[in-house]
């Protein structure tokens, strides 16, 4: 290979990660499914189903099915987002974020509320956890491929925003 080659190469795939960052705190990214707004400001459940759907035009990530969750995760391993995002060695959930995932209306029952579809594929970290007083939203830690864990809706988390296509 050519050291232009090369060049061109590492030039475009600078291009590509600096095409991530939309704002400070941002990432986009896209796959065939969706696109994406990864978004590392804590915020409540409800505050970031806002902001995803006021300031994106977007909505919290729903994950209806197990092979739309493993090309998320693959997807963001492949382009070395986790790597990138310095996580701390000791939590599995301190890059947690919210999905649209939670038990609000019904305490035994999950819904992704963005598509008011039931929660049908789980994907717990352990069993699942009870979010005090029996509600709450999933939470999903990157650190831990995707893995759930049910959190207050009042905790404030990082999130993802999608857009589906």
């Amino acid at each position: 290979m050519s050291w232009k080659i090369f060049l061109l190469q590492v030039f475009i795939t600078v291009l590509y990660f600096a095409s991530l960052l939309a704002q400070e705190g941002e990432y986009k990214f896209s796959n065939k499914d969706a696109d994406y707004l990864v978004v590392n400001d804590k915020k409540s459940w409800e505050d970031a189903k806002k902001y995803c759907k006021e300031n994106k035009q977007m909505q919290l990530v729903s994950f209806e099915t197990q092979e739309k969750l493993v090309k998320f995760i693959i997807f963001l391993y492949k382009y070395d987002f986790l790597q990138s995002q310095n996580v701390h060695p000791d939590s599995p959930f301190v890059f947690a974020y919210w999905t649209s995932g939670n038990n609000l209306e019904n305490p035994n029952k999950f819904i992704w509320d963005t598509v008011q579809m039931p929660v049908e594929y789980f994907h717990w970290l352990n069993n699942r956890e009870e979010a005090p007083g029996g509600k709450g939203c999933i939470l999903m830690g990157l650190k831990t491929f995707g893995r759930w864990t049910n959190a207050s809706c009042d905790e404030p988390h990082l999130f993802i925003c999608e857009k589906p296509h």
